[in-house]
């Protein structure tokens, strides 16, 4: 954070800021450390950890399905009330280590979908989605976008899906804007021994003279139990990304941009996710070779796997950015992991979410992404 003195001599602070390239200007912190603010807005960035709750879904949050994801014929929306918890991570190594810290807000996710057992593998689908989440600070929040599943590769009747999702203004409750990130593991058909779960990040953005929301009174939740009640427990682990400015020699066939993952955890009572981070846990490295607009990407990520071991591992997907054209782009990146039996991981899930400040295909242009990882392990 940077200190203002209380004298500032006019001529010169002018002529400073004068000789400052644009890129050195970044925004200024606001008072909330949490926080990064441009004058007119704040923004506050998110990860939690979601449950869903047998419930059927509320009338309106059904009726804002329809009217924001559409209709497909032959296809019937998936919908999920849940309830959305704080996360704590480790400090050696960034993995989740306790999932439900406490329970923070509320979620609804509906999604245009085909029957994720109908997917071919080696494919994807996809389909138009709809998220309205309640979250401390921020309030009502709601975003539409898209969202895709994949099988997973080595465990026939499990799914990746993973959701990249714009968020809607909404001048009621002072939202301007953002963006949503889903990283889900699903089990559709209940196989034993698999888990399901998910992680999401998010950045808002809120009108800077609109009081934050205050955070609901919940108490702690006791072990970190997070709905994985069929056995097996993925691991997740939590990150901010750092450019590395000159990246060594890689097995990029293209142009490397290695990012660095720091560690990060959220605030108990909020899941909001403060602007610093911690020690260095892990590294993605993505290749760019004759990348274009949405195109394919090729990435190697190493991380802490689910054994405890540290493990290198091969994805592949693709970058997207989401927003207004006339305001700050947020890139959502969603990387499938391969199969990788010798590290002990049948398959995952990488997501960044981050400002689009570099060419399409660079992960952490120094923009410091949230980067959510899930690895499922072998059966």
């Amino acid at each position: 954070m940077v200190t203002r003195r209380r004298l500032v001599v006019p001529a010169l602070l002018s002529l400073l800021l004068a000789l400052l390239p644009t890129s050195a200007l970044a925004p200024p912190v606001s008072a909330d450390p949490q926080s990064v603010g441009s004058g007119d807005v704040v923004g506050r960035s998110f990860a939690f950890r979601t449950l869903e709750v047998d419930r059927t879904p509320r009338p309106a949050d059904s009726a804002a399905c329809r009217e924001h994801a559409g209709t497909r014929g032959g296809f019937v929306p998936m919908e999920l009330d849940a309830r959305l918890f704080s996360v704590a991570t480790s400090e050696q190594d960034g993995r989740v280590v306790d999932e439900t810290r406490r329970r923070v807000g509320t979620g609804y996710l509906c999604v245009q979908l085909p029957d994720p057992m109908s997917v071919p593998a080696e494919q994807s689908a996809g389909g138009s989605a709809y998220a309205r989440l309640r979250l401390p600070t921020a309030g009502r929040v709601e975003a539409k976008g898209w969202c895709a599943v994949a099988p997973a590769l080595a465990q026939p009747g499990n799914a990746h899906l993973a959701c990249r999702l714009s968020v809607l203004r909404d001048r009621r409750t002072g939202v301007v804007r953002g963006a949503l990130a889903t990283n889900t593991i699903l089990n559709p058909v209940g196989t034993p021994l698999q888990p399901a779960g998910s992680l999401w990040t998010a950045y808002v953005e809120t009108r800077a003279d609109v009081e934050p929301r205050p955070a609901p009174a919940s108490a702690p939740v006791s072990g970190t139990v997070a709905g994985d009640a069929l056995g097996a427990r993925a691991a997740y682990v939590l990150a901010r990304g750092r450019r590395i400015a000159d990246p060594p020699s890689s097995r990029c066939f293209g142009s490397p941009h290695e990012t660095a993952l720091h560690r990060v955890t959220t605030r108990g009572r909020t899941g909001v996710v403060p602007s610093g981070s911690g020690r260095r846990v892990g590294l993605l490295v993505s290749c760019v070779a004759s990348f274009e607009v949405n195109g394919m990407l090729t990435a190697f990520l190493r991380v802490v796997g689910p054994t405890g071991e540290r493990v290198e591992l091969e994805t592949e997907g693709r970058c997207v950015d989401r927003g207004r054209p006339t305001a700050v782009l947020q890139r959502v990146c969603e990387l499938r992991v391969l199969p990788a039996p010798q590290a002990g991981v049948q398959g995952g899930l990488v997501t960044t979410l981050g400002p689009a400040l570099a060419p399409v295909g660079e992960i952490g242009p120094g923009d410091r992404p949230l980067v959510a990882v899930s690895l499922v392990p072998l059966g």
